[in-house]
């Protein structure tokens, strides 16, 4: 499918981003200097630490409130009840209701910028149905169904909390600091260009370079597979993974009384590998740099599951924060799998057997919280130690 790079834009001052913009903010097509990620070491220490777990904190308690007011439940921008559809926008919105769109907010301008999706029983928005229908799978789904590439694999409603919704019960922010993990390129970025007068500085700020258009990253991520609805990740010997939009309460985010061992399964988790990665960028991720070209980043960090030594600080369901060992997540589930020959997390998902982005992890895979067998119901970790 082909989607149009222009940002779509009308008289209402509504004005989408694009998927080829999305993949340029998730750092796919990146965009800011080659020379900022050659400012910013490899090592950070505890100062970075401390301030994550603060916005853990702050995160969990907005969490608490969104179930507060939601009856339990967890924050998702997908329709319970997609499934009747199959996961498609266009039967959705013409036969059952309209999809909220993902808003990030009104520039100092009064342009109201925005995931969008439409259809005819909504109001005029901008992009068509094939726009869609790819904004709802690429950022409205915990994670892309389908053939997924390696860019691909990151991206989802997990990363996109901090559009209205949910964004509201941290700040009226788009770009506030908590939702930004310390150390990394988004980061610096987003606390240059943070403005408590401004709800979404836009796409085209003086900061990124002219001409470019650039939705800077968070810097934690949601379980996805908890995100799901609880027999999506079943486990191998249950039958296996089963794809969401034709599965019964697929989409429907279950509730947190659901979660049996929240002191075992991570909520968020920092995205990044910032403090002890053998560079600042993953190599296989580095974009081609020539002198017509100004690009805001110039590939993409270490994820938290590409090296066994990496030590993400999470947030579990029970409230706890703790670093997390990548490569205790890793025997755990080797553990698991010669006790019960079924690991701890899927491998027949659309990641494949390898998960997210193992096929450029330093070590031997591990796709733990994002892919967690039986998802909210399951667990990371046979134990807690620490990381």
């Amino acid at each position: 499918m082909t989607i149009s790079t222009r940002l779509h834009h009308q008289r209402s001052l509504q004005r989408g981003l694009t998927i080829i913009e999305a993949l340029t903010a998730t750092g796919t097509i990146t965009a800011g200097a080659a020379v900022l990620a050659m400012s910013c070491g490899a090592g950070f220490g505890p100062r970075h630490r401390f301030q994550s777990t603060f916005n853990l904190m702050t995160l969990d308690a907005a969490h608490h409130a969104y179930a507060m007011d939601h009856e339990g439940r967890q924050w998702s921008p997908a329709p319970d009840d997609m499934d009747e559809c199959d996961g498609s926008v266009s039967c959705y919105t013409s036969q059952i209701g309209c999809i909220d769109s993902l808003l990030f907010g009104e520039d100092e301008q009064g342009n109201l910028w925005g995931w969008w999706t439409g259809g005819p029983l909504c109001d005029t928005v901008p992009g068509s149905p094939g726009y869609w229908q790819a904004v709802f799978d690429f950022a409205m789904s915990p994670y892309q169904l389908g053939d997924v590439s390696l860019t691909q694999e990151i991206v989802g409603s997990r990363v996109n909390y901090n559009t209205r919704g949910f964004r509201d019960y941290v700040s009226g922010h788009t770009y506030d600091p908590v939702f930004f993990q310390p150390g990394t390129i988004d980061s610096r970025l987003a606390a240059g260009i943070f403005d408590e007068s401004i709800e979404f500085p836009g796409v085209e700020h003086p900061r990124f370079p002219v001409g470019s258009q650039t939705l800077l990253a968070t810097g934690y991520s949601i379980s996805a597979s908890a995100m799901w609805g609880i027999d999506v990740h079943r486990s191998a010997s249950a039958g296996g993974w089963q794809d969401p939009r034709f599965t019964s309460g697929g989409y429907a985010a279950p509730t947190v009384d659901l979660c049996l061992h929240p002191d075992l399964k991570t909520r968020m988790i920092e995205r990044w590998w910032i403090d002890g990665a053998p560079s600042r960028i993953h190599p296989a991720t580095r974009a081609p740099v020539n002198g017509d070209v100004q690009i805001v980043r110039p590939g993409q960090h270490w994820m938290f599951n590409h090296a066994h030594e990496a030590r993400p600080v999470a947030l579990f369901f029970d409230g706890s924060i703790q670093a997390v060992r990548t490569g205790d997540a890793f025997d755990d589930d080797l553990a698991q799998q010669r006790a019960t020959g079924d690991g701890l997390w899927s491998r027949d998902t659309p990641f494949g057997t390898e998960g997210q982005q193992g096929s450029i992890s330093r070590d031997r895979p591990t796709s733990f919280h994002v892919l967690t067998t039986d998802g909210i119901r399951g667990r990371d970790f046979l134990s807690r130690r620490d990381g």
